[in-house]
């Protein structure tokens, strides 16, 4: 058994609880782990000042104070929630709105075609990556030039472990 386990049953132990089936391997434990042993005690030790004191019971007032004091006696209205229902059917008329007025002229357009049988979108994404391209180049000529002038880089060929085929 783990001492955290151990810990864990030693409050149920100190309680007084007996006759459970993990009794057995915490006895062992606490015989061979003088932590645990120790940690028992104080709570054994705990519980039994717990019990020594005396028990209060609460005065026949008691109930009735706490009942008015929570007004349970006589049950408060609350007022009715805010419920702003008119701006939220104008946001659902105008959304409508939108999309009768958006929705038969936005999705039927076909896609405007160049000679090369490629869209402007096509075109516009082939032109966003060869600008990046030519982005990514100049900034690895410009501030990484010292790595392919490293000797032993992997760009030297003869650093190369077979020499290139011709």
């Amino acid at each position: 058994m783990r001492c955290r386990t151990a810990r864990r049953l030693a409050a149920e132990l100190a309680e007084g609880v007996g006759g459970t089936p993990w009794q057995a391997d915490l006895s062992d434990h606490l015989r061979s782990c003088p932590g645990c042993a120790c940690l028992t005690e104080e709570l054994a030790r705990s519980w039994q000042a717990l019990l020594a004191y005396p028990a209060i019971e609460p005065s026949k007032e008691f109930v009735p104070r706490l009942r008015a004091r929570l007004e349970l006696d006589e049950p408060r209205t609350s007022p009715e929630p805010f419920r702003p229902a008119g701006w939220q059917w104008m946001a659902l008329l105008a959304t409508a709105l939108v999309a009768i007025l958006v929705g038969p002229s936005g999705l039927d357009q076909p896609r405007a075609v160049t000679e090369s049988g490629l869209s402007r979108r096509d075109l516009a994404d082939d032109r966003f990556l060869a600008d990046l391209q030519t982005t990514l180049d100049h900034f690895d000529s410009t501030y990484f030039p010292v790595h392919s002038s490293w000797p032993d880089s992997l760009l030297d060929p003869t650093s190369q472990e077979f020499p290139p085929s011709p």
